[in-house]
């Protein structure tokens, strides 16, 4: 389908409300379970440096 082709599907989808929308199982994000750690090696100022200094290029 091409842009600007009317798609009468569509247009009903959009005109339902999200509890009315249909989702399947594929739709929904995959659930991660676990922990994430980061290590801080570098001080905020160090960091604010290196940004600095990548902006001046």
């Amino acid at each position: 389908m091409g842009m600007g082709n009317y798609d009468q599907s569509e247009y009903e989808r959009r005109e339902q409300t999200p509890t009315e929308t249909q989702s399947s199982p594929d739709d929904q994000p995959d659930e991660y379970h676990g922990t994430v750690t980061f290590e801080e090696v570098e001080s905020t100022a160090t960091l604010l440096e290196e940004l600095k200094e990548i902006k001046e290029g």
